[in-house]
C-alpha cells in the first residue's frame, strides 16, 4: 500500500498538485498583504526626522549643565570639586552614549552633523577625562554644542 494511500482514501497525483498550488498562493498573498501592511505603517520621512531633531535636542539640553559644573569645579585646571567634576563627565558620557545608541537614526538622516557631533562630543570627553584649563573645556564644550545644535535643526 503506497503512503498516500488509506483505508478507503486515495490522493491522487492532481490533488497533490492543487493542494501544492493552493499552499503557494496562499504563500504569494500572505507576503504581498505583509508588506503591504508593513510599509504602510513605517514612519515617514519627515516623521524620523523629527524624532532625530528632538533626540538631539534633548541631548543637547542634557549636556548644558556640564559647562557650569566643569567650570565650577576645575576653575584653575586642577579639580577644586570631585563632585562637581564628576557630575559633568557623567553628562558627556551620557551625551557620548545617547549619540551612539542612536546613531541608526542620526546616520540614516544627517550623517555628515551625526559624524561631526560625535567627533565634538568624542573631543569633550577626552577633555574631561583628564583636567584640562577652563578656556580649553569652553572651546570644545562650545564646539560640541554647536555640532549638536545642528543636528537638532537649530
Amino acid at each position: 500500500m503506497s503512503a498516500w494511500q488509506g483505508e478507503g482514501i486515495d490522493i491522487s497525483g492532481r490533488m497533490i498538485a492543487l493542494f501544492a498550488v493552493v499552499a503557494v498562493l496562499a504563500l504569494v498573498v500572505g507576503f504581498a498583504v505583509g508588506t503591504f501592511l508593513g510599509r504602510g505603517s513605517a514612519p515617514d520621512l519627515a516623521t524620523l526626522a523629527g524624532q532625530a531633531r528632538a533626540n538631539a535636542a534633548v541631548i543637547e539640553t542634557r549636556l548644558a549643565p556640564a559647562k557650569a559644573t566643569y567650570d565650577a569645579a576645575v576653575p584653575a585646571g586642577t579639580i577644586d570639586d570631585p563632585a562637581a567634576y564628576a557630575d559633568a563627565q557623567k553628562r558627556i558620557a551620557g551625551a557620548r552614549s545617547a549619540l551612539t545608541q542612536q546613531k541608526d537614526l542620526f546616520t540614516a538622516l544627517a550623517p555628515g552633523a551625526y559624524a561631526r557631533a560625535l567627533a565634538a562630543v568624542n573631543a569633550l570627553f577626552a577633555a574631561s577625562s583628564t583636567p584640562v584649563p577652563p578656556a580649553e573645556f569652553d572651546r570644545r564644550f562650545a564646539e560640541a554644542d554647536a555640532a549638536l545644535a545642528v543636528l537638532a535643526g537649530k
